[in-house]
C-alpha cells in the first residue's frame, strides 16, 4: 500500500503531465488558428488585389519638366508595361524607378500607384548648362553629368560652348564627364554669384590655364585667362569685375584679360 508521501508525489506528477498535454494542445491549436489567419488573409489580399482584374494596368501618367512629359507610349516600351495584363499590386514600384533612371537625361523619378489601374511617374530632368564643342551630339548639366542633345529638355537662350575636349575621349549618357568639372563649376559660379558675367565659351585644352570668352554687363566678348584653381576663383572674378568697371569708366578698350599673375590683372 503506497503511503501518503508517495500517493501525493503521483499527483504532482499527473499535475504536471496534464499541464504539459493541454499546453501542447493550446500550442497546437495556436498554431493551426494562425496559421489559418495567415493563410486567409494571403488568399483574401489575392483574391481581392492581385488577382483582381480591376487592378489591372489600364493608363499610364508620365509628368516631367523636359523631353519625357506625357511620354507614355515610350515609357510603356522602355519599362516593358503591359496594358490589361499587369496588375498594379504585382509591379515593383523600385524596380520600375531604377529602369527611368537609366533613361537619358533623367536625374531622378518617383512611381506611384494611382487606384484602381494607374501608375504615375513624376520625373525630374537633368538642366543642361552647356555644349560641347567637339561632341554636338551631347549637352551636360552642372555635375557633368552627358545628356543626349536629342532628348535634352529645353532651356531659354543659347548655352555656353566648352571646346578643347580630346575627341577620343569615352562619353557614355546619364555618367559624368570629370575633364568638365572646373569648366562647369565656373559656369555655375557666374550663374549663382557673378551674374553680370555670360560665359560664351570656355577652351579647356590646357590643364592649366583655361581660356574663357564672356560677356561684361552684356557688352562685347572678351577673352579671359583663368588659372585652374578652385579656391581662387571669387578672387579672381571680383578682381576681373574690378578690372573691367574701371576699364569702362576710363573708356579704354580692352579685349583680353588675363588672371595669371597673383595680385593683378594684366590688360590687353
Amino acid at each position: 500500500m503506497k503511503s501518503k508521501k508517495e500517493k501525493k508525489s503521483e499527483n504532482k506528477s499527473k499535475t504536471a503531465v496534464d499541464f504539459k498535454t493541454k499546453l501542447a494542445v493550446f500550442l497546437t491549436l495556436a498554431i493551426i488558428v494562425i496559421g489559418g489567419i495567415v493563410f486567409g488573409s494571403v488568399f483574401l489580399y489575392h483574391q481581392i488585389f492581385t488577382e483582381n482584374p480591376r487592378f489591372n494596368l489600364s493608363k499610364l501618367i508620365v509628368e516631367s519638366n523636359g523631353y519625357w512629359n506625357n511620354k507614355n507610349n515610350e515609357l510603356l516600351r522602355l519599362t516593358d508595361l503591359k496594358l490589361h495584363k499587369d496588375n498594379i499590386w504585382k509591379l515593383s514600384l523600385s524596380s520600375l524607378r531604377k529602369k527611368v533612371l537609366l533613361l537619358p537625361g533623367v536625374e531622378n523619378c518617383d512611381v506611384i500607384r494611382v487606384i484602381p489601374d494607374t501608375i504615375q511617374f513624376i520625373i525630374t530632368e537633368r538642366i543642361p548648362r552647356a555644349q560641347l564643342a567637339e561632341f554636338r551630339a551631347v549637352m551636360v548639366d552642372s555635375d557633368t553629368y552627358a545628356i543626349p542633345t536629342a532628348v535634352a529638355m529645353k532651356t531659354n537662350g543659347k548655352l555656353p560652348f566648352i571646346m578643347g575636349l580630346d575627341p577620343k575621349l569615352e562619353i557614355k549618357v546619364n555618367q559624368k564627364i570629370p575633364e568638365l568639372e572646373f569648366a562647369m563649376f565656373l559656369i555655375m559660379k557666374t550663374i549663382r554669384d557673378f551674374s553680370e558675367f555670360e560665359i560664351i565659351a570656355i577652351n579647356v585644352e590646357n590643364p592649366d590655364y583655361y581660356t574663357l570668352y564672356l560677356r561684361y554687363n552684356g557688352g562685347k566678348r572678351k577673352m579671359v585667362i583663368m588659372p585652374v584653381n578652385y579656391q581662387d576663383v571669387d578672387i579672381k572674378f571680383i578682381a576681373l569685375r574690378t578690372a573691367m568697371s574701371q576699364a569702362e569708366i576710363k573708356n579704354v578698350e580692352y579685349r583680353v584679360f588675363d588672371l595669371s599673375f597673383k595680385d593683378r590683372v594684366v590688360c590687353k
